[in-house]
Order: C-alpha cells, then structure tokens, then sequence
C-alpha cells in the first residue's frame, strides 16, 4: 500500500479490512482490477459481491483478458495480428486449445459485471484489439495514456570520463517480443564501444554484458513474504465459511 509491502492476504482478510474502514464512516469509492493472471477469479468475484454499490475499473496492461499468451506472439515467434480468438484465426496456435478454456470464464466474469464496469486502455491500438476479442465493452472502455511529458528533464547531465563508455541498459526478462535478439545483434556490432547491461530479477549471466538484478527493491523482505504467501492456501479453506457468513451479512 503507497509504495509499502503490507503482506498476503487471503479475499475473506481484505474483506474485513475494508469493512473495518466502513464501519468508521468511509465509503469504498471504486475498485481498480489490474490483471487476473494467477488469480482465482471466485476470490475477487467475492470481494467485487461484497460491494456491490462500487464501480469496477480494469486496467488492460496487456492482452491477457484476450488469450492467454499475452503478448499475442503466435507460438512465441511472432505477433497474431489480435483478430479475435477463433478457430478460424488461432487454430495453428499453441496456445488456442489452453486460451478457449481461460478466457470462456474470463469473459464470463467481466460479463457478469457490465452494468458496473469500465475498462482503461493505454492507447487507441490496444483498445482496438481489446474490443476485437470484446466488443460488447465498446461503450465502456477509454484510452488513457500512460504517460503524458511534461517540462524537460535535467538530471544526469555530467559529462562521461574520456576513456569511460556510454551504458545501455536491457531491462527485461530475455524475450524475442521485447527485442532480446535484436539486443544480442546489437551487443555484438558495438561490444568494443559501448558497455552493454541487462536488468532483471534472475540469476542468469549473459555473454559480453554486466548484470544487475533485482529492480523491485524486494529482497531483505523477500523470505518473509514467502513465509506470508505458503499461509494463503492454508487459511483459505478454514475461512470460506466466514467469508460466505460475511457476505450474507452484506447482502442483508
């Protein structure tokens, strides 16, 4: 919460916490969905019936909501074109057979939700392909970019040293839809003139390139949350008794 790592926390907890607040007079303004990826859609189905007067908005960060490759790399090579998922377009794909299963009930959970949701889009061209896949959302969707530039910038404006080279960075996990094999080409034509770095959170060490790890700043606190997370599954069926009891207490 505001940049602070609170813990894990199973949908009947964050249902209390919230009612807590509600019990002091404050109201819950909206709910904001960012992705469903590894989410248990009965989890937030609970705590989206637990308020029912909030509005929804989801955030589309990528095409998720769509097919499960997110990215639409077709088989991994190359861009699908987002035509829609269909036998027609995506039978030759390895990941159709998995996506028509996924985003039937995906589907099925935004639908159930349409009089109360609204979708956020970072420019025009996902919003088409979004509405390729959903276009009975046409209405309730807007773009809203996700940076807008504003002044200049002034910061690290020192000049280099003469024989220092100029750092380019890779931040990324190694993927061909982020450009990995155009990065490695690069690395190749220009090792000898400029120093090449990679970002990312794993352990893996690439060929003429510094590494750095950890961008999320997570690691003094990474055990404990593991700790915290091990707890989730274990708790979540001692408590779906009360989280039931709870929503029928809302509902009354």
């Amino acid at each position: 919460i505001d940049g602070q790592y609170i813990g894990v926390y199973t949908a009947y907890e964050v249902l209390e916490i919230i009612k807590k607040y509600f019990d002091n007079d404050c109201s819950l303004l909206a709910i904001h969905i960012h992705h469903l990826l590894y989410m248990k859609l009965s989890n937030i189905e609970s705590i989206l019936n637990g308020f029912v007067e909030a509005p929804i908005t989801v955030f589309v960060h990528d095409y998720y909501l769509c097919c499960t490759n997110y990215n639409l790399m077709k088989n991994n090579i190359a861009f699908c074109g987002g035509e829609g998922l269909s036998e027609n377009y995506c039978r030759d794909c390895s990941s159709y057979e998995n996506s028509k299963l996924i985003e039937k009930e995906i589907s099925s959970f935004l639908n159930n939700y349409k009089k109360r949701i609204n979708f956020v889009a970072p420019s025009e061209v996902t919003k088409n392909i979004f509405l390729k896949f959903h276009p009975e959302f046409e209405k309730k969707i807007v773009v809203l970019p996700h940076q807008k530039r504003v002044g200049e910038y002034n910061g690290n404006l020192e000049h280099i040293k003469n024989n220092e080279k100029i750092k380019i960075g890779y931040a990324a996990m190694p993927r061909e839809h982020k450009g990995w094999l155009v990065w490695k080409k690069i690395q190749r034509m220009y090792k000898d003139k400029y120093e090449f770095v990679v970002f990312n959170s794993s352990d893996d060490i690439y060929d003429g390139m510094d590494k750095v790890k950890d961008l999320t700043g997570k690691s003094a606190d990474w055990k404990t949350q593991e700790e915290e997370a091990g707890k989730y599954e274990e708790n979540e069926k001692k408590q779906q008794g009360e989280l039931d009891q709870l929503l029928e207490e809302n509902e009354g």
